[in-house]
């Protein structure tokens, strides 16, 4: 046997609107459908948009530059290369060209030396499959590619260490 609840009449949960805010709602209405104001507005928009414009593309234009300039400063790239770092990895993928970067010129810096060969090596394969697994992450849901470019960090931390050794080791 069913039970069905008798539902109370609330009316504090469905107000009707008062009569002062019909009227008001009735007048903005007219007066936005009234159709020489409507041509009015429409002859002020045809001379005041051509003059707007330009300086609204120009600031967002300018906004758009500081922005970059944030986010390269930010990623420490220069801005040009902003747009190749975008999305949620790519604080990641930055961090993972700097860091080949360096490795490259401790590489180019010490040719003689065989410690700095085998580790330059080993590192731009380590590299290479971290920015794989970064690149792989970036459809994963949320939580999964937080995770997952934690370990990447936790690697790109164990990489830097170890360069820093061998930059400093001489």
């Amino acid at each position: 046997m069913a039970r069905t609840k008798k539902r109370k009449n609330n009316t504090a949960a469905h107000p009707t609107p008062s009569v002062a805010t019909t009227s008001r709602l009735a007048g903005i209405t007219a007066n936005l459908t009234d159709p020489k104001k409507t041509k009015r507005y429409l002859s002020i928009g045809k001379i005041v948009v051509p003059l707007i414009a330009p300086l609204a593309i120009e600031g967002i234009a300018r906004a758009r530059g500081v922005l970059d300039q944030r986010r390269a400063a930010e990623l420490g790239v220069p801005v040009e290369r902003v747009g190749a770092y975008r999305g949620p990895t790519g604080r990641t993928l930055a961090r993972i060209d700097a860091v080949s970067a360096a490795v490259e010129e401790l590489r180019s810096s010490r040719t003689g030396d065989a410690a700095v060969k085998t580790f330059s090596q080993t590192c731009h394969d380590q590299l290479h499959n971290l920015a794989i697994a970064t690149h792989a992450a970036a459809p994963m849901p949320a939580s999964r590619r937080r995770a997952t470019l934690d370990a990447i960090g936790r690697e790109l931390d164990q990489l830097q260490s170890q360069l820093m050794h061998h930059l400093v080791a001489h």
